[in-house]
């Protein structure tokens, strides 16, 4: 009966993967656990790292729907807006100083943002993003964005986040330059910070035990690579991983909550608080947004999914750019990702090409028919005690190793060698003690397990007789001699 209810189920999933979708509408009810809005704060969702504010007190999963293909051999970040501005709960973006409309139709340079300082020359390379759904949407690129090419209108918004118009969803080339990640080269790095004096701002909320704590850290480093990489390793370790991690009291400041009182958050805290304890140290540093993954794709592109929206740090090193930081990789996690949530992001993916869905369908057809095979066999085939689960031995000679402890450490100690029958006979003679000692000795000796009712009626008994003995309400007879 169990078994055709699961096929059942996979039927219906079947069904659901081969029905055609509506285009734009969320299979996040389906496919994704529902966000979870809090009293003191709110509902976490993608705008939060695409929009230029990010308020720390939001909390929530996303869901596992796609939002872009990118190159399979692609670096991992791909940043949508920078936020500089941070007030005690929330980061923003300063307003743009430039031209707000840009231009389109081909290759367009993306100026700086008038507060930014200058980049030294870099590499530059071209990537190429395809958008899951049409509509104005932030342009997502690795690292500092030099153009981008598209067939539509690019344009920045007020917080200078870079907006392309794709009612079509048609894809668009970025031009990103890379910064070095030589650590000989970082650690060699010198020059003036007087233009990034924009990103060491910090309120009057930041306490006075986070600057003390950013100068234990840094004080002593050798070179900024080396204070960077102290903040970082210690903002990893400092908390757990939780995306169910308490608001902050009203009034206190979110990076100070993280580090000393709740030691709980997810990537928007962890990088606050990195990037907090750099500006504490007098460190260029901002909150960068955007997408996090290393899904190695099909060889030629990867899915990002909503549910990869990340935030990490941008560290200002002279005469080299911004170089990313990223505290939250690596950090432990409450519970981790459950095997049901893998198995949506897998799914998720593969519904991303045509091939992809064929292969579900195929796996899928598989499995019903194996699993309808086999309730049919069951149906014709005698229950044998031969397919008890393993897991009712176990707890049988659990209970049994319990009573055994207790009773030897009453006195005086068990004979070596005592078997099963043997301590059966330190209790008194009843039908039910006899019963779970039998259950014992099959568990212990037979290859058939006990079936779930003996097994659970011995556990109860054994367990029993040991609390009693313990306590000593029970009378243990002392043990005969070998």
């Amino acid at each position: 009966r169990v078994t055709a209810v699961i096929a059942a189920l996979v039927a219906g999933l079947l069904i659901f993967l081969l029905l055609p979708q509506v285009a734009g509408t969320s299979t996040r009810s389906r496919l994704a656990a529902q966000q979870t809005a809090n009293d003191r704060g709110g509902v976490r969702t993608l705008d939060a790292y695409r929009s230029g504010t990010m308020d720390l007190r939001i909390r929530g999963e996303l869901p596992d729907t796609p939002y872009a293909q990118v190159q399979a051999d692609s670096p991992s970040l791909w940043r949508g807006a920078t936020l500089v501005q941070y007030d005690g709960t929330t980061w923003s973006s300063l307003p743009y100083l430039d031209e707000v409309v840009l231009e389109g139709g081909g290759r367009t340079l993306i100026p700086p943002n008038g507060i930014d300082p200058a980049l030294p020359p870099q590499r530059t390379s071209v990537f190429d993003v395809r958008p899951v759904t049409g509509g104005d949407s932030p342009v997502i690129a690795p690292a500092s964005l030099v153009a981008v090419n598209a067939r539509n209108m690019v344009y920045r918004d007020v917080l200078g986040v870079v907006i392309v118009a794709n009612a079509s969803g048609e894809s668009y080339l970025v031009e990103s330059a890379l910064p070095t990640n030589d650590s000989t080269k970082l650690r060699a790095a010198t020059g003036d910070d007087a233009t990034a004096r924009a990103y060491v701002q910090l309120p009057e909320s930041v306490t006075e035990r986070t600057r003390a704590l950013s100068s234990r850290l840094t004080t002593g480093a050798a070179t900024r690579y080396d204070a960077v990489k102290r903040v970082e390793d210690y903002v990893r370790n400092a908390a757990l991983y939780d995306l169910k991690s308490p608001v902050p009291a009203n009034g206190d400041d979110a990076v100070d909550d993280f580090l000393f009182v709740s030691r709980r958050g997810f990537c928007e805290q962890f990088a606050s608080a990195e990037v907090v304890l750099l500006r504490a140290a007098g460190i260029p540093a901002r909150l960068a947004t955007g997408f996090s993954s290393n899904d190695p794709g099909d060889g030629q592109w990867r899915t990002l999914l909503n549910s990869d929206a990340h935030a990490w740090v941008e560290v200002w090193f002279p005469g080299i750019g911004w170089v990313a930081s990223d505290p939250t990789a690596g950090a432990q996690k409450v519970g981790g990702d459950s095997v049901m949530r893998a198995i949506q992001k897998q799914i998720a993916a593969l519904l991303m090409s045509p091939d992809g869905r064929r292969q579900l369908a195929f796996v899928l057809v598989v499995t019903v028919a194996l699993l309808t095979g086999a309730w049919f066999l069951r149906r014709r085939r005698p229950t044998s005690t031969m397919h008890a689960p393993i897991a009712y031995r176990h707890e049988v000679v659990a209970a049994y190793a319990r009573l055994r402890e207790a009773v030897d450490a009453k006195g005086p100690p068990l004979p070596e060698g005592t078997t099963p029958s043997m301590l059966r006979t330190l209790f008194d003679d009843t039908a039910e003690i006899t019963q779970a000692f039998a259950a014992v000795e099959q568990a212990v000796y037979s290859p058939r397990a006990p079936l779930p009712e003996q097994s659970w009626h011995a556990v109860s008994v054994l367990d029993r007789l040991t609390t009693e003995t313990i306590s000593g309400t029970r009378a243990v007879r002392a043990p005969a001699p070998i």
